[in-house]
């Protein structure tokens, strides 16, 4: 049977699953950008505690670079933006108090119940969605926007990425706009012919858009707003080619 080979251009993807769910496909880790995880001053520690109501987190990195940091006083109000990253506050040993119907910062920001009378923050990183941002300021009494982590461009040689494509590339996929910013910049910075067959995939409709864009095809996305969601979407369009 044909081996298909598809590109996960995050990183810390769990290949041993995938490999035993999907056996027919090869899954090549390729992450486009990191994470640099920014200091929290203590004073600002003392502040979130002192004066806020509600938690939001709307990423994995913003949950780990925070609560590496510090601890979060239990009578907290925490919301966020999916079913994994609450995961990951709950391992921290946090009660999650709120999830949004769909696991999108704008959803989560149109729906998460702060009362006018409450005080919000919001723990994200440098490339947050100023529109969400702007919906939990208008429903909170006071607002703080707390930056914990950078995403930066994960850089490749040219070496690198000949040997990507030596592969018979089938799905190259993405997480977030800043891997296609990256994957875009990188091979123009190259000057690297890209076959023309190659399928591309978000995860969400922003990541769906910039892929658009860019490439000027529709790209696959999943049913829902999710990592998993994206895959199985993956597996059917090869499933459904072949």
């Amino acid at each position: 049977m044909k081996k298909n080979y598809v590109v996960l251009t995050r990183k810390e993807n769990d290949l041993h699953e995938l490999n035993a769910k999907f056996p027919n496909i090869d899954w090549i880790e390729f992450p486009l950008i990191e994470f640099e995880y920014q200091k929290i001053r203590p004073e600002i520690l003392d502040q979130i505690n002192d004066d806020f109501d509600w938690i939001i987190f709307t990423s994995q990195n913003g949950v780990k670079s925070f609560f590496e940091q510090s601890d979060l006083s239990k009578d907290k109000k925490i919301a966020c933006v999916g079913p994994k990253t609450a995961n990951i506050v709950e391992n921290y040993g946090y009660k999650v108090e709120f999830l949004p119907s769909v696991s999108t910062s704008f959803c989560l920001a149109q729906e998460i119940p702060i009362s006018s009378s409450e005080n919000a923050c919001y723990i994200g990183g440098n490339l947050s969605n100023a529109t969400s941002i702007n919906v939990l300021k208008s429903k909170a009494h006071k607002f703080l926007q707390i930056e914990v982590y950078k995403t930066i461009q994960k850089l490749h040689n040219i070496d690198e990425w000949e040997g990507l494509f030596e592969n018979k590339i089938d799905v190259i996929s993405f997480c977030s706009p800043s891997a296609v910013d990256s994957y875009i910049d990188q091979i123009s910075s190259i000057k690297l012919n890209i076959p023309g067959e190659i399928h591309y995939s978000a995860l969400g409709t922003t990541t769906f858009l910039t892929i658009q864009n860019y490439t000027h095809s529709a790209p696959i996305i999943g049913d829902k707003h999710t990592f998993d969601s994206m895959i199985v979407k993956i597996v059917q369009t090869l499933q459904h080619d072949s």
